[in-house]
């Protein structure tokens, strides 16, 4: 709890749905320059000058399917777009795969722009970017 605490307040934009009285999903994002140590957003701070870092987003599994994880994303393009970020970016998981959350970014035009290696090699991201329209 400590960490997710120290995360939060070193945050850009934080965005929490609520649906029903209940916290149906959230959002964490990162801009450049941060103290978060988190090694896929130290690749991006070494490869943009100005960006957004979509870290967490997080939906209840019984909240799945309902278009949240389009309208958190949405709410990043626009804060984007209106605070001059020209790029978004995030990480997929590719070692053990996430076919689900590669189809949507696919559909949400973010494009590989590198792939890492995490935790020994045990774990391969897919490290994403959108460049902001």
């Amino acid at each position: 709890m400590e960490k997710f605490k120290k995360m939060s307040e070193e945050t850009t934009l934080n965005k929490v749905v609520i649906e029903e009285g209940e916290v149906a999903a959230f959002s964490m994002v990162f801009s450049q320059g941060k103290q978060y140590d988190g090694v896929n957003y130290k690749w991006f701070d070494k490869k943009y000058e100005k960006f957004l870092y979509v870290d967490r987003v997080v939906i209840s599994p019984k909240q799945h399917r309902k278009g949240i994880g389009k309208e958190l994303y949405t709410y990043v393009f626009d804060y984007a777009k209106e605070n001059n970020f020209p790029v978004i970016t995030c990480e997929i998981d590719i070692k053990p795969i996430n076919e689900v959350s590669l189809a949507f970014h696919e559909s949400m035009s973010f494009k590989e722009v590198g792939r890492q290696e995490i935790k020994g090699g045990e774990k391969v991201v897919s490290l994403q970017a959108r460049v902001v329209e």
